[in-house]
């Protein structure tokens, strides 16, 4: 209410209670239903109507409306006061007025925080809404994945059925099969037995049979002697073998006819290592013997090259066009396919050029030009101590290796002069005692050829071939001397 005279409005509700214009205002602002501040009742906007005060008469003409003030307002006037009294009281109406002010605005300010509360609330409950929603969609998702691994499970369960019964059929099927094969294992051992028993004999015969093939080689061997013996004329026969003109005067000179397989050749060879081997290729005796005198006595050639080629010409046979270098060939083949260590081994079993000791009666005439133990010459001191010395300078430089030359009646001055050449040295022993020093350049003091590489690999092959030259040059004087025995 004003107190400057203007009228105040007011707007009664249905009850008959009064308010300020303000107060409905803010009343049928807020949330519906709308009720009465005073005693709480429903009421509309419409029930409401307006009445207009005047002041004056207020103060003077007292009415049921001014008297019902709020109770915790206390202004001190009453309608007797006079106007000097009334005016020297507003002073303190004007504080308790801030006061009420203050109250005001410490209120609106408390609203204010409770609106923006209320907003955050109301978003927070939209992205609940929200959130709420998408949980609804996912639950309902989750229920159909659900259902769907539900119905999964069953036909899963119906598959592991149907493959549990399948399963028990095969394990019948199985237990079927282990007794077929336990049977069958059983025959098979009992056969085994059968087929070993079997090639008991056949070996047995077999070894009958080969005997019989021995005896009579022999027989025949020592039949051919005989005749040559009884004929006493051996250098004509050994003549007429290089002449097919003269066969039929030898026939008739010896008194026999000698057929396609024992012809006057087969006499000749009768003594060679070779081809008797052709005939004997199941003797590993035999073989052992003609491999010492082809080539050096060593391990590796008793246990790996002899097994070897055995088992190879019992798998391929020898051809017999050529059999003085047939079963060279052969076990050079064999060497080369070995690793390069075992070739080296089998080098190694050789001995180094200008040895005097162990030697074999093959190896000391070829060190020695070739010559016979009654016409050799003993090799110069100087010869031999450069000779020593080169084979250390070579070791040295092949690491692993040990020369191999194919001597071919060369003297061993000759060789010492190879080796010089391939080590690339000097030649001290042409101006020998006047030159440099037989032992000079120290082998410490020569570059090594790395072991595996392609030099060092060309040259553990080129002492094999030369392996291979020594053995048919020994072959050929094996033969020649069987022919002066004959």
């Amino acid at each position: 209410m004003q107190i400057l005279g203007k009228p105040s409005e007011t707007r009664p509700s249905y009850p008959g209670h009064g308010f300020c214009e303000t107060c409905i205002n803010i009343l049928f602002a807020g949330p519906s239903p709308f009720r009465c501040p005073t005693c709480r009742k429903c009421i509309k906007r419409e029930d409401g109507h307006h009445i207009f005060l005047n002041l004056h008469r207020s103060l003077t003409q007292p009415t049921t409306q001014s008297t019902r003030r709020a109770p915790d307002v206390d202004n001190g006037l009453t309608l007797f006061d006079d106007m000097d009294s009334i005016i020297a009281r507003v002073p303190s109406l004007r504080k308790k007025m801030y006061g009420y002010g203050t109250e005001v605005s410490r209120l609106q300010h408390q609203l204010e925080q409770l609106q923006h509360q209320v907003s955050v609330t109301r978003e927070k409950h939209d992205t609940l809404k929200v959130n709420h929603q998408a949980l609804r969609l996912e639950h309902a998702d989750l229920r159909s994945c659900c259902t769907n691994l539900e119905s999964q499970h069953n036909k899963a369960q119906r598959t592991s059925m149907n493959f549990q019964k399948k399963h028990e059929a095969a394990a019948s099927d199985a237990q079927q099969w282990r007794e077929s094969c336990m049977k069958a294992q059983a025959d098979a051992r009992a056969a085994r037995k059968a087929t070993k028993a079997r090639d008991e004999v056949i070996s047995g015969l077999v070894d009958m049979e080969i005997e019989s093939q021995r005896r009579a080689h022999r027989n025949k061997v020592a039949g051919v002697r005989s005749f040559l013996v009884i004929d006493g004329d051996v250098r004509k026969l050994v003549h007429a073998l290089d002449d097919d003109d003269h066969e039929a005067e030898v026939r008739h000179r010896l008194g026999v006819d000698f057929t396609s397989e024992w012809n006057f050749e087969r006499i000749i060879e009768i003594e060679s290592p070779c081809s008797y081997y052709i005939d004997m290729s199941d003797d590993q005796t035999e073989l052992t013997s003609i491999l010492t005198q082809l080539f050096e006595h060593s391990d590796i050639l008793i246990n790996k090259l002899i097994p070897e080629l055995l088992h190879s010409i019992q798998d391929t046979p020898l051809d017999t066009t050529d059999r003085s270098n047939a079963l060279i060939d052969r076990a050079i083949a064999i060497i080369h396919a070995w690793n390069a260590d075992d070739q080296a081994q089998f080098i190694i079993g050789h001995p180094r050029i200008g040895e005097n000791k162990q030697l074999s009666a093959l190896s000391a005439k070829e060190q020695s030009g070739g010559l016979s133990a009654t016409a050799r010459v003993e090799t110069p001191p100087e010869v031999l101590e450069r000779l020593g010395h080169l084979n250390a300078c070579y070791e040295h430089v092949y690491f692993g290796l040990r020369y191999i030359t194919f001597v071919d009646g060369r003297s061993r001055a000759a060789i010492a002069t190879e080796m010089e050449d391939k080590l690339q040295l000097g030649h001290p022993l042409e101006s020998y005692p006047n030159g440099p020093p037989l032992n000079e350049p120290a082998p410490e003091s020569l570059s090594c050829v790395m072991k595996g590489s392609e030099e060092w690999s060309n040259e553990l092959g080129r002492a094999v071939d030369d392996v291979g030259r020594i053995a048919k040059s020994r072959q050929k004087t094996v033969l020649s001397n069987s022919r002066r025995n004959v």
